[in-house]
């Protein structure tokens, strides 16, 4: 079974673990994390800091990573992963329903019960939360986080770096811009084309 290791032992790292088991594809060997002080982490040995991954992982010591790294720091997410340039395990919970036509990217996490339509693309470290719907013809950049019960038209596209708040909905035929956070709940009917922060129904952007 191939070894995994995760970045990141927060409640977010602690969900792919989980996830992770459900899917009985890897070993978990461990956590890596720059902040938690103990030993063990859920029950699994603590491997030392982000420092140390590179050359645990030339040494063989695992063979793909997950970066349990939550929506806060998506773009601290995207510069690692360009950095380490290490074999990224796909994390799927065994009630997701993948479409065959659509592309599913190295990193990706998809929860319980979340659809990905015909000819739905996800790129790389891209998570789709719990009952979140992609009908067909989506496009998601690398390392967007899309929350619980999102339902998204068909043919949009997001940017890299987004956060689509819980519960939040985007109408068929939309572009996202890259870096854009949906609060909880937000309606989008026209493109995003700057970053920034969005609220409402319909959608406003936000000092």
């Amino acid at each position: 079974m191939n070894r995994l290791v995760i970045i990141g032992s927060g409640i977010f790292g602690k969900q792919v673990m989980e996830i992770a088991l459900l899917q009985n594809k890897y070993e978990i060997v461990g956590f890596y994390d720059d902040f938690e002080k103990e030993n063990t982490v859920y029950g699994l040995p603590l491997l030392g800091t982000i420092s140390n991954v590179s050359d645990d992982y030339l040494d063989g010591n695992f063979d793909y990573i997950f970066y349990g790294i939550g929506y806060n720091n998506l773009n601290f997410k995207f510069n690692l992963s360009l950095k380490l340039n290490i074999p990224k395990a796909t994390i799927i919970h065994p009630s997701a329903l993948i479409e065959k036509s659509a592309t599913i990217g190295d990193g990706v996490l998809l929860y319980a019960n979340a659809y990905i339509g015909p000819n739905v693309i996800l790129k790389d470290n891209v998570t789709v939360n719990i009952n979140s719907y992609l009908p067909h013809d989506n496009v998601v950049d690398e390392c967007t986080f899309i929350s619980g019960t999102i339902s998204v038209g068909g043919k949009t596209n997001i940017g890299k770096c987004c956060f689509i708040g819980l519960a939040s909905t985007i109408i068929d035929n939309i572009t996202i811009a890259d870096n854009v956070i949906l609060g909880a709940g937000t309606l989008v009917v026209k493109t995003i084309d700057k970053e920034g922060t969005y609220i409402g129904s319909p959608s406003k952007k936000i000092p």
